[in-house]
C-alpha cells in the first residue's frame, strides 16, 4: 500500500522493500483481525447491557444454563484465530522475504555499531564509509551486523526488520530496497547519552549511480591532498575550493545550525541554535596542506582513517567525508560552517562523544576544515 508509505514514511508501514512489505502485510492483517474481534466484543457487550439491564425486578435473576454448543464454539473460534495468527507470524519470520540470511564468511556489507556512529564496510568492493548506507535499487545484499561496545539495534524501517547487535556475536540479515531515494534509520536500542543521535542514512541509487559512487570511493582522496594543496581555486583540475558563503554543487546550503534530523522531502527538521558552540563561521581562507599537518599533529590520525594518510579504525573513516550529507551520525548537515563548528567544539554539539575538544584556534579550525572539505 504505497499510500501508507507516503503518509507514514520511515515507519512500519513502509513498503519499499520485500522485507518491509512482509512486515507491513503481517501488521495490517493482525490489525484487521483484531479490529473485527474488538467490534464483535464491543457490539456483544452493548447488546448484553441493553438486553439484560436491571428493570426493577426483585431478587436474583434466573440462572439459565447456556447451551454447551455455544461454549464449544466460543472456544474453537479463538483457538483457530490464534493458530492462524501464529502461522502467519512464523511464515513472515522464516519465509523467503523474512530477511533471514545464512551466516557467510564473505557478506556483501558489514555494519558495525559504536557509540554513537555506524561503520559500513563493503568487503568485496574494498570500500569503508560511515553513517551512510548506499544500495543499488532492486538488488539483495547479505549484511553482517556487529557491535564494538554495547548492545545496539540496527533499524531502517524501509528495509524491514530490526536486529539487535550484541558485542562478540555476528548477525546476518538480507536487505533489499526497490525505490530510488533516501530514508533514515537509527539505533533502536538505548545505548548511552547520544543514542538519539545515532542516525543512519540509506541512499538507494540506480545501478549506474551506485557504480559511479563505488568508483569515486575507490579513487581515494587522502593521498592526493598535498598535491592539490598548492593548486589555485581556478586550476585546470576543476577542484572546487569553497570561498565564503559557497558550497559545492549539490551540497546543502551553508547554515551553521544543528539539524534535528535529516533534510529530506519527508523530514522537516527544526533548526535550533548551537548553544555553547562558538558562532564564528568558517572564513574560507583555510589551507589544505596546513590542515593535513594539523590532522596528523593533533592525533586525529590515531582514530580516523584517510586513504594514504592513516589506517586507524577507532572513529569514522574520513576518506570521503566531504561527500556525505551529514556529520556526527546525523547530528549536523554537512557543510563548511557546520564542519568548522564541529571541529571547534564537538562536545558542545554531541556531549559525551568520543571526540575530544582539541581547543583549536579559528585559524587551525579553518585549515582543518579546508583539508576535510577537499576529501570528496
Amino acid at each position: 500500500m504505497p499510500f501508507l508509505s507516503n503518509l507514514l514514511p520511515n515507519s512500519t508501514f513502509s513498503v519499499s522493500s520485500p522485507q518491509a512489505s512482509e512486515i507491513t502485510g503481517l501488521t495490517l492483517w493482525v490489525f484487521f483481525i483484531c479490529t473485527l474481534i474488538f467490534i464483535f466484543v464491543a457490539v456483544w457487550i452493548g447488546y448484553s447491557v441493553v438486553k439484560f439491564r436491571h428493570r426493577g425486578e426483585e431478587g436474583e435473576p434466573d440462572q439459565v444454563q447456556i447451551n454447551k454448543n455455544y461454549e464449544v464454539t466460543w472456544t474453537i473460534i479463538p483457538t483457530l484465530i490464534c493458530i492462524l495468527l501464529g502461522w502467519m507470524t512464523v511464515k513472515s519470520m522464516f519465509g523467503p522475504t523474512s530477511g533471514e540470511a545464512d551466516p557467510t564468511p564473505e557478506p556483501d556489507i558489514v555494519i558495525t555499531g559504536a557509540q554513537w556512529w555506524w561503520e559500513i564496510r563493503y568487503p568485496k568492493l574494498g570500500i569503508v564509509t560511515a553513517n551512510e548506507l548506499h544500495l543499488p535499487a532492486g538488488r539483495p545484499f547479505v549484511v553482517q551486523l556487529d557491535s564494538n561496545d554495547v548492545i545496539h539495534t540496527f533499524w531502517i524501517p524501509d528495509l524491514g526488520r530490526k536486529q539487535q547487535m550484541i558485542p562478540g556475536h555476528h548477525y546476518f540479515i538480507t536487505v533489499q530496497h526497490d525505490v530510488v531515494g533516501e530514508s533514515i534509520g537509527a539505533c533502536a536500542q538505548y545505548c548511552g547519552d547520544q543514542h538519539a543521535w545515532m542516525r543512519l542514512l540509506l541512499k538507494t541509487e540506480s545501478p549506474g549511480d551506485f557504480d559511479a559512487w563505488v568508483a569515486a570511493q575507490k579513487a581515494g582522496n587522502g593521498s592526493n591532498a598535498i598535491a592539490s594543496a598548492s593548486v589555485p581555486p581556478a586550476s585546470a583540475q576543476g577542484r572546487f575550493i569553497p570561498g565564503p558563503g559557497q558550497v559545492p554543487s549539490g551540497r546543502p546550503p551553508i547554515a551553521p545550525e544543528v539539524a534535528a534530523g535529516h533534510p529530506s522531502p519527508n523530514y522537516k527538521p527544526l533548526l535550533p541554535a548551537v548553544a555553547a558552540v562558538p558562532l564564528t563561521a568558517a572564513d574560507g581562507t583555510g589551507d589544505v596542506a596546513r590542515g593535513l599537518a594539523i590532522f596528523k599533529q593533533e592525533t586525529c590520525a590515531s582514530c580516523h582513517s584517510i586513504d594514504g594518510v592513516s589506517t586507524a579504525r577507532y572513529a569514522p573513516d574520513l576518506s570521503h567525508v566531504a561527500g556525505r550529507e551529514t556529520l556526527a551520525a546525523g547530528r549536523l548537515v554537512n557543510n563548511r560552517d557546520n564542519l568548522f563548528l564541529w571541529l571547534r567544539d564537538p562536545q558542545a554539539i554531541k556531549p559525551g562523544c568520543k571526540m575530544p575538544n582539541f581547543q583549536l584556534t579559528e585559524s587551525q579550525a579553518n585549515d582543518l576544515t579546508a583539508y576535510l572539505e577537499s576529501l570528496k
